[in-house]
């Protein structure tokens, strides 16, 4: 939960980061691109993919493309 609250803070302070400082300068969706690249770098150490059932796994990604999906 810890790790949660952690990152929906960083998430929401980037919006304005982007807001502010690269509006106009950098193509939005290199933004968001480079946005979720980041955040995959970081957090991907800590999944651990070996211990869950393989129809799991496919239905975190098949969820977490569709949240990305209907946000952008």
């Amino acid at each position: 939960m810890r790790y949660l609250v952690v990152v929906t803070i960083l998430w929401a302070f980037s919006f304005s980061l982007i807001g502010q400082y690269l509006a106009g300068k950098v193509d939005s969706d290199f933004a968001v691109l480079i946005r979720v690249l980041i955040a995959l770098a970081i957090f991907l150490p800590f999944t651990a993919w070996r211990k869950l059932p393989s129809a799991l796994i496919r239905g975190f990604w098949l969820a977490g493309a569709l949240q990305f999906g209907v946000t952008y």
